[in-house]
């Protein structure tokens, strides 16, 4: 029964959490913003239990340190997930709904203001209202700043509004309606209880605070309670063990990529402003990476807001964790007061850090910072507080936050005279190592090091970082004395020795590895690291931050052989950036949970060119050929081998999909007939040559779809099939052994029995018996310009029917191109030429051709649209359509998912356009009831769209080689017009990609030994192809790749071989062509023909962005002409006026650009006299 007043005592309870939680410092102002304004749920992992008993087990020197018992109470789970603030006092798979609940997280991932949000939100009645009827935060950073006794009332009676009687009723009436938030309770670790041997067992016991919570902690005090507590990872395994259970343990790992560009839209709040921001982060993988830590997201947000004219510049500098401190405080540091010297302060300020971080002190009194000659009232790094102590509130100061310490700390470190220098630098390496000493991992059970080494030390290695230390004191406009260029030397012996024993020593591989990554001296890596061939990361827990940090020392050091990374909770995302370094293995090691994720696996080590050999309990690669093993229990086992070329694009995923399902349907013989075929029908499309089949039981289900693959797969050369073989399989063998596609060998096996254990059956293709070598290729074109449909496997499992007749229309081609005439009865037909599709009821003729797009660009501008599709006209002259499939070529796979609904198809009718939606399917977007007039398929701008890409090469000249080398988007009219202009020079064949490209990315070609111009191109669908020239000088193999320039992701390889050249070379009817200028005067380029760009230049916001960022035009221009209702002709009008009046170097630039934007404009606009070479 509750007391009188009790709805009201905790409505002025709520009231006054809500006063104070409502409302955060902006840290670089006096003003606060709203925490809900500002709040972005950041991710949370729940861990397995498994991984939790391992926490528990390591860290048994904690245990024994303060006297207690390895907990066994963690809650059961099966493997690592999310979990959202709301669920973390929810019950687990079994019913257990925890006590305890630990939230673990490095520094900045944002466990406090979690914390504040819980509070916030209950008193606002949003979450665990119903829960909870009262709910008490404790700050561990300031409760180990009290010294005398007191109760447990007194205490949280501290720490809120309620009174003494007030917490005494709660807490008596409803304990088990009572959560209490301990913040930082690492605190507790590195500050142990006064009598470790202390045991509260009433409310009213009088002890020092820490003792107090001890008791709560373990549940020896208010048992019927509930706890919420934050920690630094380094503590995390420390801290589970000094808890009352159940315990749910989880880990703030911080912003998804989602959440992140949320938080991005809060802090700028102008829409425009946070666009352009974060779509230039978005492209630099690494810093959006580093955006996932909230601290350092709101420091790159700020930096950026306060340079958002030089935001280029800004996130080059901000390569690693200590740059985005440096370029935050040399921020600051331009409001700093000038009463005072930049130098002295911030030596004043290491001071008070420095003591700070010894004595783990976050919160100072007054005297205690005028003590190092700061001015508190001033320092633009500290800010004011309030502490209770004897029933008032005394001031207090603290840092921006507790890593600030840190890094002022590595800061004073670095302006001490040399021999302060050295003796600080020395204490803190003996540190080190005697922490190091006392942690060492057991040899058996390694771990994600839960290392307390102080966090200086990354510090320290980021200033000795040349770029950054520099950078840092030109911006504080303060010269390098000699004596800090002497004292970089001497800790570079020091640092060395340091990191040698972290690795070989000490077992925290992980953290030298961030001590070097900070450092970003590429010799110095390679130096140190050169003494071991191999990198052992077995069991250590990756994030992603650190997959960067491994891919950085990776490709610093080209002569590690070897790399270990079993059991590292690596993901899909997390082997994409690692991807890069993977061939720089000859062996590897490592391990990816989740099933599907082997897909992703399996693809990156494809790419990855070099690979030799990869070790892994589920599949084995080797050399060339790509062998791969899946085993399940007592069912099946199969290997198969195919051409490394069919690895990177085979949708694994789908097929290990199939593979997973196996075993699910092994007792259903229904199903297994039907997955046996999907299974089976799998393997085509993987260019498969050997394949082994070891099967408990080899029933009919398998016998036939066995033969089936044999008679069917061209490219198979040899099967295996080992198990035991049941009668019902006997059959339909008997009859494969006349089958004219292949040899059966049985080996083990005996007619008489109706079962046969561990038979032997070898199938072999009677075509493959006397040859010694098998090359499949392309069939030869046939010249009527088929369009077939893409070969993709990203997008294998969209449905696309494949119910169609396919027909051939007549042709008719003039001036504008081809056009085509057809006559179908009812049905369903594919045109073969454009590969657009029909269904009607009745007889129909149509008359269509793909027409240039060029008069609707007007429009398009307007809609803010681009085409993913040809334009085709088509004329219905007899019949009706009942539907109409017009060809696209976006990848629905690869492409973001709001595509489906974004996609339109405009209509060109007499009395104006129109937009109308539509269905899409893996190839097409489908019409009901079409009124036909030129259409086309169109896309919203802004909207990440991967596409079917189409390959066209040419050669133009034989000595020197020199190709044409395009990349288009599937459509017969960009195709068409390409081979007119092309139609005097030789096309060589080479298969076009078989992954999706990026639209509106740019893309570079890399041929050795050539010359490639431009250096990248953009894939657009707007205009007409742009080409790379490849200027090769000898007749030889002639290696190509296509790169993604933003990621240096290789997305295209072939090669022409030498062969080929030679038989073209000897073919008298190559022609030479027009000499064209390869170094001209550029100023009198521009001076002819400025008129001409205003009229013909139509990717004018490439252009402005380039011209922005070199310094051409000003801000207020730039948002003239990119604005959407200025035409391209406008915004060209305005960009020539201005670099009319600019020198001849901005001339020069500006063409650089543009014929960077459009290389093709030299073929149409006269050249002055300048040096030519013949080609």
């Amino acid at each position: 029964m509750f007391v009188t007043g009790w709805s009201d005592m905790i409505l002025k309870f709520k009231a006054s959490v809500i006063d104070k939680c409502k409302f955060v410092i902006e840290f670089n102002s006096d003003e606060c913003v709203e925490l809900a304004g500002r709040y972005t749920e950041p991710v949370i992992i729940q861990k397995c239990k498994e991984q939790n008993e391992k926490y528990s087990i390591v860290w048994v020197k904690c245990v024994h340190t303060f006297g207690l018992k390895p907990s066994s109470h963690l809650l059961s789970n099966d493997k690592n997930h999310s979990i959202r603030i709301n669920q973390l006092f929810s019950p687990d798979c079994d019913g257990n709904t925890p006590k305890t609940v630990i939230l673990s997280g490095d520094s900045g991932r944002g466990k406090s203001f979690t914390l504040q949000k819980i509070m916030l939100d209950w008193a606002f009645g949003k979450l665990y209202y119903k829960n909870f009827n009262v709910i008490f935060l404790l700050k561990c950073e300031e409760l180990k700043c009290i010294s005398e006794e007191m109760s447990l009332f007194e205490l949280l009676s501290w720490s809120c509004s309620l009174t003494l009687d007030q917490i005494s009723q709660i807490l008596e009436l409803t304990p088990e309606k009572v959560l209490f938030l301990i913040d930082g309770i690492d605190e507790y670790v590195s500050h142990p209880p006064s009598h470790s041997m202390l045991v509260l067992t009433n409310p009213s016991d009088r002890a020092r605070p820490m003792d107090i919570l001890r008791s709560v902690l373990k549940g020896i005090l208010l048992p019927e309670s509930f706890i919420l507590i934050t920690t630094r990872s380094l503590a995390a395994d420390a801290v589970m063990n000094l808890l009352k259970g159940p315990q749910r343990f989880t880990e703030i790992v911080g912003f998804s990529e989602r959440g992140v560009q949320e938080y991005f839209q809060k802090f700028f709040q102008d829409e425009q402003l946070f666009r352009k921001t974060y779509e230039r982060v978005k492209i630099n993988e690494s810093l959006l990476t580093a955006c996932s830590v909230p601290l350092l997201c709101w420091m790159v947000c700020f930096c950026l807001k306060k340079h958002f004219t030089d935001d280029d510049h800004v996130m080059r500098e901000l390569k690693t964790n200590t740059s985005i401190y440096v370029h935050f405080v040399s921020t600051l540091l331009e409001h700093h007061d000038q009463s005072q010297s930049v130098l002295t302060m911030l030596r004043s300020l290491g001071q008070r850090a420095e003591e700070g971080v010894k004595k783990r002190e976050g919160l100072f009194v007054e005297k205690s910072v005028t003590a190092t000659g700061l001015d508190p009232a001033t320092n633009v790094f500290l800010y004011k507080d309030s502490l209770k102590r004897n029933n008032r509130q005394v001031p207090v100061f603290k840092f921006i936050h507790f890593s600030f310490q840190e890094f002022f700390t590595a800061l004073y470190y670095i302006l001490l005279d040399e021999k302060e220098h050295s003796l600080k630098v020395s204490e803190l390496f003996e540190l080190m190592e005697w922490e190091a000493i006392i942690d060492k991992p057991s040899p058996d059970l390694k771990e994600r090091r839960s290392i307390p080494i102080p966090p200086v030390i990354l510090f320290l290695y980021g200033l000795l970082n040349e770029e950054v230390s520099s950078s840092f004191l030109e911006k504080i406009e303060l010269t390098v004395p000699h004596t800090i260029k002497l004292k970089k030397k001497e800790m570079r012996k020091t640092l060395k020795r340091a990191i040698v024993l972290m690795i070989q020593q000490y077992g925290i591989e992980l953290f030298a590895l961030h001590c070097l990554h900070e450092l970003q001296d590429k010799r110095f890596v390679r130096k140190i690291l050169k003494v071991d061939k191999s990198m052992d990361l077995y069991n250590v827990s990756l994030r992603s931050t650190d997959c960067w940090v491994l891919l950085y020392c990776l490709q610093c050091c080209p002569h590690v052989r070897y790399l270990n990374l079993m059991y590292c909770d690596l993901t899909a995302e997390k082997l994409k950036i690692l991807q890069p370094a993977l061939c720089m293995c000859e062996t590897m090691s490592l391990s990816v949970e989740h099933l599907l994720e082997a897909g992703d696996l399996i693809r990156s080590l494809g790419e990855s060119k070099i690979l030799r050999e990869l070790k892994h309990i589920k599949y084995q690669i080797i050399d060339q050929n790509i062998t791969i093993y899946y085993s399940f229990p007592a069912f099946l086992n199969i290997s198969l081998t195919c051409p490394r070329s069919a690895i990177s694009s085979t949708d694994w995923s789908l097929f290990l999909e199939r593979l997973s399902k196996t075993e699910k349907v092994a007792d259903d013989s229904s199903a297994l007939d039907e997955h046996v075929s999907l299974l089976l029908s799998s393997f085509h499309s993987v260019g498969l040559k050997t394949l082994d089949l070891k099967l408990v039981i080899l029933n009919k289900s398998w016998a036939s779809g066995i033969i089936s693959l044999v008679q069917t797969c061209t490219c198979l050369q040899q099967l295996n099939v080992t198990g035991w073989l049941l009668e019902e399989g006997l059959m339909l063998l008997k009859k494969s052994l006349t089958d004219p596609h292949c040899t059966v060998i049985i080996k083990g096996f005996d007619w008489s029995h109706s079962c046969n254990k561990n038979v032997e059956i070898h199938f072999i293709p009677k075509g493959l018996k006397k040859m010694k070598e098998l090359n499949i290729s392309d069939s030869e074109p046939s010249g009527l310009n088929r369009q077939p449909l893409p070969v993709c496997q990203s997008c294998v499992h969209i449905g696309d029917s494949d119910q169609w007749v396919q027909v051939e229309p007549s042709v008719c081609t003039d001036e504008g191109g081809s056009e085509f005439r057809i006559s179908t009865p009812a049905g369903r037909f594919e045109c073969s030429r454009t590969r657009m599709r029909w269904v009607c009821a009745g007889d129909v003729t149509l008359q269509y051709r793909a027409v240039d797009e060029r008069f609707l660009s007007e429009e398009l501008e307007r809609l803010q649209c681009e085409r993913i599709g040809p334009v085709i006209d088509v004329t219905v002259i007899s019949g009706k359509l009942e539907e109409a499939h017009l060809p696209h070529y976006a990848c629905l796979a690869e492409s973001d998912p709001s595509l489906t609904q974004s996609v339109k198809v405009l209509s060109v009718e007499d009395e104006g356009m129109s937009l109308e939606s539509v269905e899409l399917t893996r190839f097409h977007a489908k019409v009901l009831q079409p009124s036909f007039s030129p259409k086309k398929v169109l896309m919203k701008l802004g909207i990440a769209v991967k596409v079917h890409c189409d390959l066209l090469i040419f050669m133009t000249h034989k000595d020197p080689i020199i190709l044409h080398v395009y990349f288009l988007p599937i459509d017969s009219l960009f195709e068409e017009k390409i081979k007119i202009v092309e139609k005097s020079r030789h096309q060589i064949n080479l298969s076009r990609p078989e992954t999706p490209l990026q639209m509106n990315k740019k893309h570079s070609l890399e041929v050795p030994g050539a010359s490639v111009q431009p250096k990248a191109i953009k894939l657009r669908g707007d205009i007409k192809p742009n080409f790379f020239e490849v200027m090769h000088p000898v007749v030889d193999d002639i290696n190509m790749t296509l790169t993604r320039v933003d990621d240096q992701k290789s997305v295209w390889t072939s090669k022409i071989c030498k062969a080929l050249f030679g038989s073209m070379l000897l073919n008298s009817e190559l022609n030479l062509f027009p000499q064209v200028a390869v170094n001209f005067d550029k100023v009198q380029f521009f001076d002819r023909n400025w008129h001409a760009f205003i009229k013909s230049v139509k990717n004018v916001n490439n252009i402005a962005d380039n011209l922005l960022q070199k310094q051409i035009i000003h801000e207020e221009l730039y948002s003239e002409i990119t604005h959407p209702t200025s035409t391209s002709e406008a915004s060209m009008r305005k960009i020539c006026s201005i670099v009319r009046k600019g020198s001849d170097t901005v001339k020069e630039m500006f063409i650089s650009i543009l014929l960077e934007e459009d290389p093709d404009l030299l073929n149409h606009l006269p050249l002055p006299n300048s040096n030519f070479f013949a080609r």
